[in-house]
């Protein structure tokens, strides 16, 4: 557990410095983008080193619990592990979503799949696509 957090800590330090939001090392896109990437790697590792953490935990209390034999005090499995598991679950999510979501500054990109926004108006339908387009929608069709 001590392991997840410097780990997390250090993928939050990281992911600060390599938003695209931040003033550090503005001038630098790769730089912000190798450190976006570092974040979501130690939030990657945080999070599969706390549900390791957290699920030998739950595992020794399981068989602490079922044994007939045990001496000591018998716990049960609570609310905490349950906000462990989730806090890891979203830690690795978080790492995910980061390393899926930079790109390498450098290198040919492929731009199919990005949206294009065209400013200004649409040109105005003429001639049977007019009448067509017409037919099809009333007047409050959008409305």
């Amino acid at each position: 557990m001590i392991a997840a957090l410097v780990l997390g800590f250090l993928g939050l330090a990281a992911g600060a410095v390599g938003l695209p939001c931040t003033r550090v090392a503005e001038g630098s896109p790769g730089f912000k983008a190798r450190m976006a990437v570092a974040a979501g790697a130690l939030l990657l590792l945080a999070g599969l080193c706390g549900m390791v953490a957290l699920s030998w935990y739950a595992f020794n209390i399981t068989r602490d619990f079922f044994d007939p034999l045990y001496p000591g005090t018998k716990y049960e499995i609570g609310p905490a592990l349950y906000l462990g598991w989730s806090g890891a679950l979203l830690a690795m999510v978080g790492g995910g979503c980061l390393l899926g979501s930079c790109r390498a500054a450098h290198g040919p990109q492929d731009k199919s799949y990005s949206y294009s926004y065209h400013h200004g108006a649409p040109a105005p339908a003429t001639g049977a696509s007019a009448a067509s387009s017409m037919g099809r929608y009333g007047k409050n069709a959008y409305v």
